[in-house]
C-alpha cells in the first residue's frame, strides 16, 4: 500500500518529524537499551504488584516508583511484553495519544481559524519542545493528552468523559488536581460529583486484584512515598525554586507561601477571564495554559523533562501573535528558553560561560506568563483569520452554559 503524505509542506514536515522521533526511539531502545528511560520503573512496578512485592520499596538498579497502585495495574498490558518491546509500545502510545490530543486541540478548542498549514506549523513547533519528555519514556505526554481531552470534553459538555480524563490524569500524578479545581470553579455541579465517582472506581481497582489488607498497605506506602518525595529536591528540578536558589538561599516556608499565593493569582485571573469574555474556547485555552505555567514554576516535581507540557502553548503563542510584533518576539523567546536552551545538553554547554544556566528553563515560563498576562487577554481571534465569527460560539453551544 502506497503511503500518501500530506500535500501541504508544513503538515508534511510535521508528519516526517513526529515519525522520525518514533523511529529514533526504536533505534535508541535497541542500541542503548533502557538507559535514560523511566519505563523500566513502570515495567517492574507492574510486575511487583502482581507478585505482591512492595511497590514503593527501594530496589537495586531501579529508581523509586512514585505513582498510584491503580497506575501500576493499568500498566499491565505493557509490562506483559518484553522490556524493550513494552518501552517502545508505551512510547508509541504516548506519541499517538499526544498527536491526537494536539489535533483535537487545534480543531476544536484553540481560538480562531486553523487551516492545515497553520496546524502543520503548530505540530512542528510542538514536537521540538516535546522531544526530551518523550525520549525518556515519561508519562507526561500521556498526562497532557488527558488534560487536553478533558478540556475538549468540557467544551462539548461531555461531563462524564471530562471527569474520567481528569481522574485518569490524577491517578498518574497528583498535580492535575489543580486543573480540576480551576475547571470545577466554572462548572462545579457537572464535574465534581462525576470526578469523585470515577476516582472512587479507579481507587477500587486494586481491591479486585489482591487482598484488602495488601491493598491498604500499598495505599499507606503510597502516601508515605508522596510525603517523603515532596520534601526532596532532585538535581533535575527546574522551577521557581531554581531561580530563587540562583540568587540566594531559599526559605522553604516563604516558598510554600509563594506557591499558595501564585495559585490564588492564577485562580483569580481565570475567573476574570470568564467574566470579561463569553468565549469558552478562549477561556479553556487560557485556563490550560495558566495551569501548565503554574505547575512548571510552582507545582511539585517539576524537572527538565516536564517542560514538554508547555510546548503546545508556547507554540500557540507564536502563531497567534502578529508577525513582527513584540508579542511574537516574546512568544519566541519563551519557546526557545523552554524548548531548546533549557535542555540538559544546552545547560551543560552554557554553564562554563553562564553560571545561572539552570534558571533558563523556568525563566522561559516567566516569559510565557508575561506574554499570557499582557497579550493573551487580547487573543480573541487568530490574526490570520478574517472571520469575525470565529471566536463566537454557535447558538446552543455548550460554551454558553456555566451550569
Amino acid at each position: 500500500m502506497k503511503i500518501k503524505f500530506p500535500a501541504e509542506p508544513w503538515m508534511r514536515a510535521a508528519v516526517i518529524l513526529w515519525s522520525l522521533l518514533a523511529v529514533a526511539y526504536i533505534v535508541k531502545m535497541f542500541t542503548d537499551g533502557d538507559q535514560k528511560s523511566v519505563y523500566p520503573i513502570f515495567h517492574t512496578a507492574s510486575h511487583h504488584w502482581w507478585q505482591q512485592e512492595n511497590l514503593y520499596a527501594r530496589y537495586e538498579g531501579i529508581d523509586l516508583f512514585r505513582y498510584s497502585p491503580t497506575f501500576a495495574i493499568l500498566l499491565t498490558p505493557f509490562a506483559l511484553l518484553p522490556m524493550l518491546v513494552g518501552s517502545v509500545v508505551w512510547t508509541f502510545f504516548g506519541i499517538a495519544l499526544l498527536l491526537w490530543a494536539l489535533h483535537t486541540l487545534v480543531r476544536e478548542l484553540l481560538p480562531g481559524t486553523w487551516d492545515t498549514r497553520r496546524e502543520g506549523m503548530f505540530l512542528v513547533l510542538a514536537v521540538a519542545g516535546s522531544v526530551r519528555g518523550i525520549w525518556s519514556g515519561q508519562s507526561n505526554s500521556h498526562l497532557l493528552a488527558l488534560a487536553i481531552f478533558a478540556a475538549v470534553a468540557v467544551y462539548r459538555r461531555q461531563w462524564w468523559p471530562a471527569a474520567a480524563m481528569l481522574a485518569a490524569a490524577f491517578f498518574i500524578k497528583l498535580w492535575p488536581i489543580a486543573l480540576l479545581m480551576l475547571l470545577a470553579s466554572f462548572w462545579p455541579k457537572p464535574l465534581i460529583p462525576r470526578f469523585m465517582a470515577v476516582s472512587a472506581g479507579l481507587a477500587l481497582i486494586p481491591f479486585l486484584t489482591a487482598s484488602r489488607d495488601w491493598v491498604l498497605a500499598m495505599y499507606r506506602e503510597y502516601y508515605a512515598s508522596l510525603i517523603y518525595t515532596s520534601k526532596l529536591r532532585w538535581p533535575g528540578n527546574r522551577d521557581a525554586w531554581t531561580i530563587w536558589e540562583e540568587i540566594q538561599p531559599v526559605d522553604p516556608s516563604a516558598y510554600q507561601i509563594l506557591q499558595l499565593a501564585t495559585a490564588g493569582v492564577v485562580f483569580l485571573w481565570c475567573q476574570w477571564q470568564r467574566r470579561r469574555d463569553p468565549s469558552i474556547r478562549r477561556l479553556l485555552t487560557l485556563t490550560l495554559a495558566a495551569w501548565v505555567a503554574w505547575q512548571l514554576l510552582f507545582g511539585p516535581g517539576t524537572e527538565r523533562l516536564t517542560y514538554g507540557l508547555i510546548a503546545p502553548f508556547a507554540s500557540w503563542a507564536i502563531l497567534v501573535s502578529p508577525r513582527g510584533s513584540w508579542e511574537r518576539r516574546i512568544a519566541w523567546l519563551a519557546w526557545w528558553l523552554t524548548a531548546l536552551l533549557g535542555t540538559g545538553a544546552a545547560e551543560r554547554a552554557l554553564l562554563p560561560v553562564f553560571e545561572h544556566a539552570k534558571a533558563i528553563q523556568p525563566s522561559g515560563v516567566v516569559v510565557f506568563i508575561l506574554w499570557l498576562a499582557i497579550f493573551g487577554r487580547r487573543i480573541d481571534l487568530d490574526p490570520a483569520s478574517a472571520d469575525p465569527a470565529a471566536s463566537v460560539e454557535p447558538t446552543g453551544s455548550p460554551a454558553h452554559a456555566f451550569a
